[in-house]
């Protein structure tokens, strides 16, 4: 997903550079530059694709969290689903806990 959008990114910045929308393209840039940083640390650290992939699970239940008023806090969701994935492949993975730095609520 992230890889797909740095040709299409680069190419807009292209054409508006090129025609003038400087201050466009840098809005473009800066997107650009953020999903090459992060494909770069994933490449190099590949064991937190899958924490980076389940992000979205914490985000879902923030929002659920205060639709809802509930007091499920949101680093619960995540160790739930980790500990579900760790006991599906017969073991704990090597990385940070729940509340690791990544994933601070």
């Amino acid at each position: 997903m992230l890889g797909r959008h740095v040709p299409e990114d680069f190419s807009e910045i292209l054409l508006l550079s090129g025609n003038g929308y400087g201050i466009g393209a840098f809005k473009l840039l800066r997107g650009l530059y953020e999903r090459v940083v992060t494909m770069t640390y994933l490449l190099q650290h590949p064991e937190k694709a899958e924490d980076f992939a389940d992000w979205h699970l914490i985000e879902k239940q923030k929002l659920v969290n205060h639709l809802l008023g509930g007091r499920r806090r949101p680093g619960q969701v995540f160790h739930e689903r980790r500990t579900d994935r760790d006991s599906r492949r017969g073991g704990a993975d090597q990385g940070t806990g729940p509340e690791g730095a990544a994933f601070v609520d």
